[in-house]
């Protein structure tokens, strides 16, 4: 009997935080050519997303506050 291997690759964070976002917001995502590999790509406009957040988005205020 072969012994089970473990998979050694992390869980990539970035994509499961678009991936969530995808579920509660699609309309703020769009598809793009990428460069490299010429395959459509699913990438966040960011402008959609504002209109989306109203008055709850901020760019670049004076003093910003993060609570951990």
């Amino acid at each position: 009997m072969k012994p089970n291997k473990l998979e050694l690759s992390s869980v990539d964070g970035t994509q499961l935080n678009l991936e969530a976002l995808y579920q509660i917001a699609p309309s703020c995502f769009t598809e793009v050519k990428d460069d490299k590999t010429s395959e459509l790509r699913h990438v966040v406009n960011f402008k959609t997303l504002r209109q989306l957040l109203g008055d709850n988005a901020v760019e670049d205020a004076d003093e910003m506050y993060q609570f951990t």
